[in-house]
């Protein structure tokens, strides 16, 4: 489906907001219209949509820029939006909505996992991993999903929001975590197992030095320690792991290859050639796939497909240049360092996972990744503002 259909309902929700202003009176909070990190993400918006004025490849520039709409419509949204319905009881209503919807589409997809392999002549643990697991979904962006919902119901304040006593919030925290790393486990992604680390390693310091809970940080370890026992004993979850182990070690670049970490360590060692061409603006919103075929014949590689540079920070730089770059840059850098005025750990903790996806994935040139990214940042930005 087009990208422009799919950002649609977003569109008539935008509209929607708009006429209620238009037809009702509420208050207009001059403070969230001034918010430097939504006029971040609109920035961004801009300098991609000016990309498409020097792009040669105006077709695929317009569907690049389709694709970005939710970074201005999203924050016109969160803008727009009444005062009340920001409030950080109701941003963990959303949170778990958003964690909800995700955990109950994981079931659906390892219940469905399950059943073909049941049936496959294959080994049972590949017809339950990676792209089997993840069916029309990419196994990178289920992980990332998976430790931004494992972050958010470790942080969620259930006895608060739903009255809950101590014992059922706790189980109901463990039991939605255990099934979070099981799933990003199985994922099999290179980088959903770095973004899964690095979310044990700030909930085990946020436990042992916030929180002050040092059984549950130790119980955390022993859950971790197992399920990376699991890991690399069983051959058809370590396989990836360990030729990508190899491919890095490994001098000799094959020019010829379908191996995804061979492809990524050509495009990660070369493409500043191509930046360096067009330092400053880049190549155009919609010429990156040229530039990079280019770079691709030239170097005399064959790949079996088209691969775009693996990498959101290398791609906007290619995309739009150094400016697109410092912008985004700045979508990172400015909420990360208010988490840390306003006490709110856990935002900055997010934030570094969704910058590890960013390193291994390009992320934003696909539309379950803008929508997601939009939402997420802007869900966080409102929260480091909202009143209790």
């Amino acid at each position: 489906m087009p990208a422009f259909f799919k950002t649609l309902s977003i569109i008539l929700f935008t509209l929607s907001i708009i006429y209620t202003y238009s037809s009702r009176t509420y208050s207009f909070d001059i403070k969230s219209l001034l918010d430097i990190k939504k006029l971040l993400l609109i920035s961004l918006f801009i300098v991609y949509a000016i990309g498409c004025i020097y792009s040669s490849d105006s077709i695929e520039a317009r569907k690049d820029i389709m694709v970005k709409l939710p970074f201005i419509l999203l924050p016109i949204l969160f803008i727009l939006s009444p005062k009340e319905h920001l409030t950080k009881k109701k941003l963990w209503y959303y949170g778990l909505s958003f964690i909800a919807g995700l955990l109950i589409l994981e079931i659906i997809l390892i219940t469905h996992a399950i059943l073909n392999g049941l049936n496959s002549s294959l080994p049972f643990i590949y017809s339950i991993t990676y792209t089997k697991l993840s069916a029309n979904n990419h196994p990178s962006y289920m992980s990332m999903y998976s430790m931004v919902a494992f972050i958010l119901i470790y942080k969620t304040p259930l006895i608060e929001l739903f009255k809950l006593d101590k014992k059922r919030s706790f189980i109901i925290k463990l039991s939605s975590s255990i099934f979070l790393t099981l799933f990003t486990i199985l994922l099999n992604s290179r980088s959903g197992f770095i973004c899964l680390t690095a979310t044990y390693i700030w909930i085990f310091f946020d436990l042992i030095i916030i929180e002050k809970k040092f059984k549950t940080a130790f119980l955390l370890i022993s859950i971790i320690a197992s399920f990376y026992f699991l890991i690399f004993q069983i051959s058809g979850l370590n396989k990836r792991y360990i030729n990508a182990s190899k491919n890095i070690t490994t001098e000799k670049l094959e020019k010829s290859t379908s191996g995804s970490m061979n492809q990524r360590r050509f495009i990660y060692l070369n493409v500043h050639k191509t930046i360096f061409e067009n330092p400053i603006f880049g190549v155009g919103t919609g010429d990156v796939k040229i530039a990079l075929e280019e770079l691709y014949k030239d170097n005399g590689v064959r790949f079996e497909h088209y691969l775009n540079a693996h990498n959101q920070f290398l791609q906007t730089t290619l995309a739009i240049g150094a400016i697109g770059l410092i912008v985004l840059l700045a979508i990172f850098i400015v909420p990360f360092f208010q988490s840390f005025q306003t006490k709110d750990f856990f935002v900055g903790a997010v934030l570094v996972i969704i910058g590890i996806s960013f390193l291994f994935e390009s992320i934003l040139e696909r539309q379950m990744g803008v929508h997601f990214f939009s939402f997420t940042y802007l869900w966080f930005s409102s929260y480091l503002m909202a009143k209790e």
